[in-house]
């Protein structure tokens, strides 16, 4: 049981164009700062629902969103086993929100954000797409050039109890499904 071939592909592409910018970064800025570089194989990901440090596996899921959307139109989610989908959306909202605030909310738009919500339920994460179902009606009810638009998206989250209001509270979900469900991540292709 392995990560898809696909998948494989997506990720070491991206390492390569990743240690590609930090070669031109690398070369061309001060001894005293530098871009780490990537491994250009991978390891213990091909089977990272066994990863049991916590930290590396955190730095392997976050990776994996921005692979396969890089991957462009050519990748076929549908060959995927069924948990990629899911954990690919959630991560990748994770990662707009850490960025962009609620401004990942109005960027996802209306359809999008019932596939995020989807997809926090699907995890286990509950609480989190309640929070987040809130945050819909109160983005679809308001005007996202609102001047209180933040407060207001903000505030309808807050008014529903979460367990994991955090990224952190969430990733231990997240690291707790992918330990439990391998088979909805794995595949026995070679």
């Amino acid at each position: 049981m392995r990560i898809p071939k696909s998948v494989e592909m997506a990720l070491l592409k991206q390492r390569k164009e990743i240690n590609k910018q930090a070669e031109i970064f690398n070369n061309h800025a001060s001894k005293t700062i530098s871009m780490v570089v990537q491994a250009e194989t991978l390891d213990s990901e091909l089977e990272f629902w066994n990863i049991k440090n916590d930290e590396k596996l955190d730095e392997f899921l976050l990776e994996l969103p921005y692979a396969l959307l890089l991957a462009g139109s050519d990748f076929d989610w549908s060959k995927l086993p069924e948990g990629y989908a899911p954990l690919s959306t959630m991560l990748e909202f994770e990662l707009s929100c850490q960025n962009e605030g609620w401004g990942a909310v109005c960027n996802s738009g209306e359809e999008e954000m019932r596939s995020v919500i989807d997809a926090y339920s699907y995890l286990g994460l509950n609480d989190e797409a309640a929070a987040l179902s809130a945050v819909l009606e109160k983005y679809v009810e308001i005007d996202d050039k609102d001047e209180e638009f933040h407060e207001l998206i903000g505030a309808a989250y807050s008014s529903v109890e979460n367990k994991t209001p955090e990224l952190e509270d969430r990733l231990k979900v997240v690291r707790r499904f992918v330990r439990d469900n391998s088979q909805l991540l794995a595949t026995t292709e070679h």
